[in-house]
């Protein structure tokens, strides 16, 4: 319709095939293939241009067959998300709390993230804190009964997540699968620092300080030894708030929107000539 009308269309990326088959158990390499050859025929090759949220994606894209022109923008976090003061924050005091937000679905890992702390030498003084709602509520409720201060598991609306992002020690974010991810990006913002998974299928470990933030995806040993370096080092990990509330500078969603607008410019410009 779009054509027909002279219209250009820009489309864009933001659910890999991963997502949609292993929420439902499936990991056959044959039908991620299948299914990204679907999104390409079906509506990215069709497009004038491609809007990737992340260098990771525009390549997986690349990778499975995309032809026409694309683009690296951010989402981006928008200004409200910033460091709050201690008062204004939500806090589990005497406790060390880990912070996960996100949709609570199976290649999220939130079962792993249970299981690294239930293996950690602090586990006793810990409290994880999980944000989000989805299919695996009930199981990983039963999941957290082995831990000595069972998760607190709460559904918010976006501008609420703020107070939990500055009343957290620390955000995991264990996903397997991620064209970029949100919760980290805000939680940055706040200047919260993030322990982040590393995986060929997510953008997500682009957004870490170091090495130290990160850890193999899947990895129970060294999710768990990386909690306990932190917890460890008190004083280092109150060092990287800065160091991540200042990346984070670099995703304003105000310099996404200028990004958009020159790419839909830019788009408009080079649109093909009606037909009669």
């Amino acid at each position: 319709m779009a054509r027909k009308a002279g219209v250009p269309v820009v489309s864009t990326f933001h659910v890999q095939a991963e997502h949609l088959l292993h929420n439902v158990g499936v990991r056959s390499p044959t039908l991620v293939n299948w299914t990204y050859r679907f999104f390409l025929r079906t509506t990215y090759n069709r497009s004038d241009a491609v809007l990737c949220p992340s260098a990771f994606a525009e390549r997986e894209l690349r990778r499975y067959g995309l032809r026409v022109p694309s683009a690296v923008i951010s989402n981006g976090v928008p200004p409200e998300y910033r460091p709050l003061p201690r008062e204004e924050c939500e806090r589990f005091e005497g406790r060390f709390t880990i912070l996960s937000v996100g949709r609570l679905a199976r290649e999220k890992r939130h079962d792993l993230l249970i299981e690294a702390i239930r293996k950690s030498r602090h586990e006793g003084r810990i409290q994880l804190v999980i944000l989000g709602d989805g299919p695996q509520k009930a199981r990983l409720e039963e999941l957290g009964k082995v831990l000595t201060h069972a998760p607190v598991f709460r559904w918010l609306k976006p501008h609420e997540l703020i107070r939990y992002y500055g009343g957290a020690d620390l955000c995991v974010h264990a996903a397997d699968v991620e064209v970029e991810c949100m919760s980290v990006l805000e939680a940055m913002a706040c200047g919260l620092p993030c322990v982040i998974a590393r995986s060929p299928l997510s953008a997500t470990s682009q957004f870490a300080l170091s090495e130290d933030f990160l850890f193999e995806a899947g990895s129970r040993e060294e999710l768990t030894a990386r909690i306990d370096r932190w917890i460890d080092d008190p004083a280092g990990l109150e060092r990287a708030r800065e160091g991540y509330r200042e990346a984070a500078q670099r995703y304003r969603v105000e310099a996404s929107v200028d990004k958009l607008v020159d790419l839909c410019r830019q788009v408009i410009a080079g649109r093909r000539p009606v037909k009669p």
